[in-house]
């Protein structure tokens, strides 16, 4: 695993639930977002982060896939040594 904290920088889909005449449907679209969290794993299609690790484990809690084509910027903010063992 690559021990690293990253910051990604994204669009993600948003629906509407409202009625909506033309043109305010227009006017809507994606919604720019910014995650932090623990690289977990990445392949062609997807980047995967985690907001907590239990490092005993390896037990995962937060975890959120971005698909790559949304993915605007990455940022790499920390790089850390998980303890002896793990």
């Amino acid at each position: 695993m690559n021990n690293l904290i990253e910051l990604v920088h994204w669009k993600d889909a948003c629906s509407h639930e409202e009625w909506l005449n033309g043109k305010e449907a227009k006017k809507k679209g994606l919604r720019e977002c910014i995650t932090v969290g623990f690289f977990f794993q990445e392949d062609d299609e997807k980047l995967a982060l985690v907001q907590t690790m239990d490092i005993e484990d390896m037990f995962l809690a937060g975890l959120i896939e971005i698909p790559k084509v949304n993915i605007i910027s990455r940022q790499k903010l920390l790089s850390y040594d998980l303890p002896d063992g793990v």
